[in-house]
């Protein structure tokens, strides 16, 4: 018997009702190898699922284009003082940081030095329970660990 078609299909939960999947087909003709023509779709499976090529790394949440934002109508010129403006910050995502706190945790060998992080930043000591406003600080915090 001869096999015509391989198909692979992994899924990845990244949790809040989300996942990553990635499908791939290959289609063989009479001179190839099954089981090299296998394998080779299982590596490249591999590689899109763990875009950084860290194979001993567990999958991480792809990067989304960012969304373009509709910015409101310019209002009229004031009379008031220029403000100093800040760095924009990047957005922060509970994904994000919740894979920034199990990276960390691993890099720092104890998972009681995030919790006190998270303490110190957020004020809680769950970080489902932070605010998003704290996910900036935190962020940074997690970095420089």
């Amino acid at each position: 018997m001869h096999v015509n078609e391989i198909n692979v299909m992994r899924r990845k939960n990244l949790g809040n009702y989300e996942h990553f999947e990635v499908a791939l087909k290959a289609s063989l003709d009479e001179n190839d190898s099954f089981e090299d023509s296998y394998t080779e779709l299982l590596e490249n499976l591999r590689k899109a699922m763990n875009p950084q090529g860290n194979s001993n790394a567990k999958t991480e949440k792809p990067e989304a284009p960012k969304a373009a934002t509709a910015k409101p109508a310019p209002k009229k010129a004031t009379k008031k003082a220029p403000a100093k403006k800040k760095a924009p910050e990047e957005e922060v995502t509970m994904e994000e940081l919740m894979q920034l706190c199990r990276d960390t945790a691993n890099r720092l060998g104890s998972a009681d030095k995030v919790k006190e992080l998270i303490k110190t930043a957020c004020g809680v000591d769950n970080l489902k329970d932070a605010s998003a406003s704290t996910f900036g600080k935190l962020k940074t915090l997690l970095e420089e660990a």
